[in-house]
């Protein structure tokens, strides 16, 4: 249902975006098109233009007292009606008993253009500190998978004085950090972790993933809606 709709919505010009508009504002006073025009639903385009021909000499300004407004809704309305395209739409609008939930990016645009620039600003800045995010983590996977190596080496040449220990205990220098880790009578490495778990040394215990969760814009309600 949704990527129908999407396909809809790219194809939606000015005018559908106009009725959208039309169609709010006269449900606010209980009508619709049809009803304004005095039509029926099942009317033909004759019958439309009839009807048009009839309200516009009664709602002319230069005639009428009535608000030129009501002159200019009902020139939309007929237009809207005559177009089989607009008709259609608003057609399945009125069987729906609302307008589409999604009305096209450039309908929130043209109508909210800050919050969209807001918004488009926000993804953007999100996308790009998770890129780079991605980007140090590669860099420093590459660092890590030799360190790894390396200490895997170290362990196998442990001094006969070390290896006599069932298990010799040493810690890890990253850098940015120290990991505690315990060498055991097998060779094998392990770390311990913030629980003080004993886990393999590998990658994926020492540097996690990156998440989007974790990006700039992202860490600030995370931080104080869920502290």
């Amino acid at each position: 249902m949704v990527l129908p709709q999407l396909y809809r919505t790219w194809h939606w010009r000015q005018d559908h975006l106009e009725l959208f508009d039309l169609s709010t504002a006269l449900q606010k006073n209980n009508t619709d098109f049809y009803a304004w025009l005095g039509v029926e639903p099942t009317a033909t385009t004759a019958e439309i233009s009839k009807a048009h021909r009839q309200l516009v000499l009664k709602l002319h300004p230069e005639t009428s007292a009535e608000p030129a407004e009501k002159f200019e809704i009902t020139n939309k309305v007929a237009y809207m009606l005559r177009t089989p395209q607009l008709r259609s739409v608003y057609n399945d609008i009125l069987q729906q008993g609302h307008l589409p939930f999604f009305k096209g990016v450039f309908y929130y645009y043209t109508r909210y253009k800050l919050v969209c620039m807001g918004i488009l600003i926000c993804v953007a800045v999100t996308l790009l500190d998770y890129l780079k995010a991605w980007e140090k983590y590669f860099t420093e996977k590459i660092t890590i998978e030799q360190f790894i190596l390396n200490a895997k080496s170290m362990a196998q040449k442990m001094s006969a004085k070390h290896a006599s220990a069932k298990t010799h205990k040493s810690f890890i220098d990253l850098g940015d950090r120290t990991l505690n880790c315990e060498i055991t009578e097998a060779k094998e490495i392990f770390i311990l972790n913030e629980k003080n778990e004993r886990v393999p040394l590998t990658v994926a215990h020492i540097l996690p993933m990156p998440s989007i969760w974790d990006t700039l814009l992202m860490r600030i309600p995370k931080k104080y809606m869920f502290p």
